[in-house]
């Protein structure tokens, strides 16, 4: 089983608390959003239930 969910590359501090949750990059999205007059990449995150459970060992 997985969670997944994506992120706008500028949310630095959120990129941060999902790694600390146990999350990793799987992939980019080129220009994802529009937002201020400028294109952002989205960034697709996911955690596998078995990764989880190994974070307490």
């Amino acid at each position: 089983m997985r969670i997944g969910l994506d992120v706008c590359a500028f949310n630095v501090r959120g990129i941060i608390a999902y790694e600390k949750l146990g999350f990793k990059e799987e992939g980019r999205i080129k220009d994802d959003l529009y937002y201020n007059g400028v294109y952002h990449e989205s960034i697709l995150m996911g955690l596998m239930r078995r990764d989880y459970y190994q974070m307490g060992d």
